[in-house]
């Protein structure tokens, strides 16, 4: 398949349903491989909603099954942020060497403050031709953990120190998008392991055991979002299988859009979002960094200024998402400023552009949002597979115009 993509303005109408939760799936994988039985449903799940969980499926479901062998193993996380500080402190708790190996800038993202916490309590970690190794050692204890790049972290631990012999605590200094957190401890306990909230952190027992469950995975606000600004931007649009009630962090995309102004309700299970005009908000997005470049998209159509907070952990992600967020509205003609903490956007009246994906998955789903409103080109498409493998198969089930050339 070609990598650009044409897109024609669009009206979007019709229903389609949410792909699995890339959050609660990659959860769900991992707890259910250390019980031992991952079903033929999930199995298809994790292999095919994206490459991020494909990566997660392959390296646990290898990780488990030679756990107990003596011969090093080679895991390769993709470009998949979750999979590495999800398992990472997995591998240094079942005692094996592994070699973490990853692609596009996953070995440069930050990962320092959770390899600190787990080689102060005993795993042997060192950096190898660009690699990371682990070679067990890791012994029940005291966590400390500086988290506010990467809740990940957290939740890292809180998979492998249950399977520890003896207690352990986490303490967390400063925590980004908790929400995260709080659907670990939730899948987690439909799997028998309970984490306690404490005054600075967690405690958390050892010798705990993982026993089967069946796990409905939930779908994912993540991915909906792009449809709901798209939606809101041009047609009447329905997305099925978002429940009201769920814990994803990125469920606060329906709060925001109905905050500006969007007419957008539940009906039951199910999101309705019709074209509206939209006003110019402002909201932190610390609980929720991952939405950042779909809600600028949407506030470049709201006349003022809009501003997001707490984006500074986006220069970290698949792209530098700060600069490549800008540069997307760039091309819509929609000024944007930076400040170290703060992107402000003045929306108005963005025009038709041709857009650059960065190799980012949700700057090419937002530039394809932006297309179906404004028409454009994108280059650079192909890289939504890694959180949402159906994405262009959707927009088109919703007459969405897109065209790989």
């Amino acid at each position: 398949m070609e990598d650009n993509l044409k897109i024609k303005c669009s009206r979007l109408f019709g229903t389609i349903q949410a792909p699995p939760s890339k959050s609660h799936l990659h959860r769900v994988t991992i707890a259910s491989a250390l019980a031992g039985e991952i079903s033929k449903e999930l199995e298809e799940f994790a292999k095919t909603a994206c490459d991020d969980t494909a990566a997660t499926y392959d390296c646990v479901t290898k990780l488990k099954c030679n756990t107990g062998a003596n011969f090093p193993v080679t895991l390769n996380a993709k470009e998949s942020g979750s999979t590495l500080r999800f398992l990472l402190p997995l591998s240094c708790a079942l005692g094996r060497e592994v070699k973490w190996t990853g692609e596009g800038r996953l070995l440069l993202r930050p990962i320092d403050s959770l390899i600190s916490a787990l080689t102060k309590c005993g795993a042997d970690i060192s950096r190898e031709n660009g690699a990371i190794v682990t070679h067990g050692g890791l012994k029940a204890g005291v966590f400390e953990l500086d988290a506010k790049v990467s809740s990940q972290y957290v939740s890292g631990l809180m998979f492998c120190l249950p399977l520890l012999d003896g207690d352990s605590e986490i303490v967390v200094r400063e925590a980004a998008s908790k929400p995260y957190i709080d659907l670990t401890i939730d899948v987690l306990k439909a799997f028998n392991i309970g984490v306690q909230p404490t005054a600075d952190g967690y405690f958390v027992r050892g010798g705990q055991k993982y026993l089967p469950t069946s796990v409905k995975v939930e779908g994912d606000f993540s991915g909906a979002s792009f449809f709901m600004v798209a939606g809101a931007l041009a047609g009447d649009v329905k997305i099925e299988g978002l429940s009201p009630r769920s814990l994803q962090a990125d469920r606060g995309v329906f709060e925001l859009l109905k905050r500006a102004g969007a007419n957008i309700c539940f009906e039951g299970d199910a999101v309705h979002i019709k074209e509206s005009k939209l006003r110019p908000i402002s909201y932190d997005a610390n609980d929720m960094i991952d939405s950042v470049p779909i809600m600028a998209t949407a506030l470049a159509f709201a006349k003022g200024k809009s501003q997001i907070f707490g984006v500074n952990r986006l220069k970290d992600k698949e792209s530098d998402r700060i600069e490549s967020t800008m540069h997307l509205l760039s091309c819509m003609g929609v000024k944007s400023e930076y400040d170290g903490d703060a992107l402000t956007i003045f929306g108005g009246e963005p025009r038709e552009g041709k857009f650059e994906s960065f190799c980012d998955h949700r700057i090419a789903m937002s530039a394809t949002v932006a297309g179906l409103k404004l028409g454009g080109e994108l280059s650079g498409a192909t890289c939504v597979k890694k959180s949402y493998a159906r994405f262009f198969e959707d927009v088109k089930t919703l007459g969405g115009k897109v065209e790989f050339e």
